[in-house]
C-alpha cells in the first residue's frame, strides 16, 4: 500500500515511517494514513517494531490553526476539532494497542497534539535541542489527543498541568532529566533508533506482544475514558471567545513573522 502523506522505508524486520507534509499539521489525510499503515503493519508476521519520524525538521506541529481559522470565520468554531480531533485519538490508541514496539525519532520541533505521537510510543528518541511546545493554553484550550494522560505518565502531574496551561515550550535535553527520554545528535539519531527495532528482532514476537499488552492494559482502559472526556472538553473550549481571540492573535503575530 502506498501513501500520500507518509514516506515508508520497508526493512526487513522494520519500517521506518515518515510524516512527510512538511510541518506535518494534523489532516485527515494524514491521520487517515497513520490509521491505515498502523493497521497494515499490525498483520505483517515478519515486522518486529517500527520507527516512526519525520522528514522536516519539524516532527508535527499538531493542530492546524489556518484550518481553525477557516472554520471560525465561517461561524464554526469547534468544526476543525469536531471532525480531526477523533481522528487524532485513533491514531493514539493505534499506537498503544499495536502489536509491535514503535520507537518514535524526534528530529525537530513538536507541538500540542503532537507531543502525544512521541508520548504514545514505547521508546522515544529526540535530538538534544529539539523543542517541545505544550500549546494547548496558549489558545485557552484544553488537552486532546490523550496529553493529558500521556504527559502526566511520562512527566508527573505537576509538570503536566503547569505545561499545558502556560503552554511552555521546554527543551528536549530538559525533558530528558524528568523521563526515560533518550536524546541524541543529529548524525545518531536515526541509528539510535533502528538499533532499538533491530533488538527486537531478536526477541520472540508473539511473547513481545503479550508483554506490550500486559504493560499497556490498563492504560489503554484509562486512555479510551480520558480520549471521550478530552473530546468534549475541548470541543467546549473553542465556542468560548478566548479561544478565538487568542487564536487570531496568534495568526497575526505569525504572518507578520513571515
Amino acid at each position: 500500500m502506498e501513501y500520500n502523506t507518509l514516506l515508508v522505508n520497508r526493512k526487513e524486520t522494520y519500517w521506518i515511517i515518515q510524516l512527510n507534509t512538511g510541518t506535518n499539521a494534523f489532516s485527515a489525510n494524514l491521520l487517515h494514513d497513520l490509521i491505515s499503515i498502523f493497521e497494515e503493519t499490525s498483520q505483517i508476521e515478519t515486522l518486529s517494531a517500527l520507527i516512526l519520524t519525520s522528514t522536516s525538521k519539524i516532527f508535527s506541529v499538531g493542530g492546524d490553526l489556518k484550518a481553525m481559522k477557516t472554520h471560525l470565520d465561517k461561524g464554526n468554531p469547534s468544526g476543525y476539532v469536531d471532525e480531526i480531533v477523533p481522528l487524532v485519538h485513533k491514531v493514539i490508541l493505534a499506537m498503544v494497542r499495536h502489536p509491535l514496539p514503535i520507537i518514535v525519532a524526534i528530529n525537530g520541533s513538536i507541538a500540542g497534539g503532537g507531543i502525544s505521537l512521541g508520548l504514545a510510543a514505547d521508546h522515544l528518541v529526540s535530538l538534544e535541542n529539539a523543542k517541545f511546545a505544550f500549546a494547548f493554553g496558549s489558545l485557552a484550550l484544553s488537552p486532546d489527543s490523550g496529553n493529558s494522560l500521556l504527559i502526566q505518565k511520562h512527566f508527573g502531574s505537576s509538570f503536566a498541568l503547569e505545561s499545558i496551561t502556560q503552554g511552555r515550550v521546554v527543551s528536549a535535553y530538559e525533558l530528558s532529566q524528568i523521563s526515560h527520554m533518550v536524546i541524541t545528535s543529529a548524525e545518531s539519531l536515526l541509528p539510535k533508533a533502528e538499533e532499538l527495532a533491530k533488538n527486537y528482532s531478536l526477541t520472540d514476537r508473539w511473547a513481545t506482544k503479550q508483554t506490550k499488552y500486559l504493560i499497556n492494559r490498563r492504560m489503554i482502559q484509562e486512555l479510551e475514558e480520558q480520549l471521550d472526556f478530552e473530546f468534549q472538553s475541548i470541543h467546549e473550549a473553542c465556542l468560548r471567545p478566548n479561544f478565538a481571540q487568542l487564536l487570531t492573535k496568534m495568526l497575526e503575530q505569525m504572518n507578520k513573522k513571515s
